[in-house]
């Protein structure tokens, strides 16, 4: 690895953690095709690291709400749960790493299996991108309900909900789709978890919000099991401190862009590029 390496892998993260591409279908295509070989366990986890240090930044006011309704509900949680939304919310991120933890426990060695040929992370990132079109549809069908409601007097589709309304079942539902990104390399986390959270009914700003603040207990979590694996190599925490820093800064303006896109109803502008790079890991998986 050299600092060249580590600036562009570090960017690649920042983008691609966010946007809906997936980064860790990025970063093994990256590997195989600059011949840089498999980026340590730690390494990655420092860089997943700096995104979440942008998650942080750009929710840094709805976190603090929800872990000082935390603190606040766990002296009476069944009260706050019905009351506080924010206390509600923290429940739900939570709750959302029952299946997330539950599907990357049980599918660890198919994960790895999965992640070894480059052919399947290219057809993955194929179905991202027919995710991506499937958001946009359901956004635009329900447009096209409202609009003929307003025009016409026909029923009024439901409200999509916001964060504070949003039930156990959507959280369990995001969840899923989060335990699955982590299995399926090239299965993007937030396009994903977003989708999922526009299919269950939560507005497409509520789902966004969601998917990033679920991303950080599954974040600490990788963290924790790569430490373990970690061998002490100093030159290795100096590339990932780096890594990280840029990964952040890079991160936190990607992070801003796809909440604009998303405001826009743009995201499915990012199918077309999850298309073609699949193809090209398919392509490039049987001609070298």
């Amino acid at each position: 690895m050299t600092w060249a390496i580590v600036a562009f892998l570090a960017c690649l993260q920042g983008l691609a953690e966010f946007l809906p591409i997936s980064s860790s279908g990025h970063l093994r295509i990256a590997e195989v095709v600059l011949g840089i070989g498999d980026i340590p366990v730690l390494f990655d986890v420092m860089l997943h690291l700096g995104t979440l240090t942008a998650v942080i930044l750009v929710y840094r006011k709805l976190l603090a709400r929800t872990l000082g309704a935390t603190a606040r509900g766990l002296v009476r949680p069944r009260d706050a749960y019905g009351q506080d939304p924010d206390f509600r919310l923290a429940c739900h991120v939570l709750l959302a790493m029952v299946p997330t933890v539950a599907l990357v426990v049980v599918l660890r060695t198919f994960a790895e299996t999965w992640a070894a040929d480059l052919a399947r992370i290219g057809l993955t990132l194929c179905v991202t991108a027919l995710v991506l079109v499937a958001l946009q549809l359901r956004v635009r069908a329900r447009r096209r309900a409202v609009a003929n409601a307003s025009r016409d007097g026909s029923p009024m589709p439901p409200p999509a909900r916001t964060l504070a309304q949003m039930t156990w079942r959507d959280a369990l539902a995001i969840g899923t789709a989060q335990g699955l990104s982590a299995t399926f390399r090239g299965f993007s986390r937030s396009g994903s978890t977003i989708t999922t959270g526009v299919y269950v009914g939560l507005e497409q700003e509520a789902a966004a919000s969601f998917s990033f603040l679920v991303s950080i207990p599954a974040i600490l979590g990788a963290l924790v099991f790569a430490l373990k694996k970690f061998d002490g190599h100093s030159d290795l925490i100096a590339y990932g401190l780096v890594g990280a820093v840029i990964a952040a800064i890079v991160g936190y303006f990607a992070l801003r862009w796809l909440l604009a896109m998303l405001g826009h109803g743009r995201l499915y502008l990012f199918a077309g590029w999850c298309a073609a790079v699949g193809i090209f890991a398919i392509v490039w998986r049987f001609t070298h």
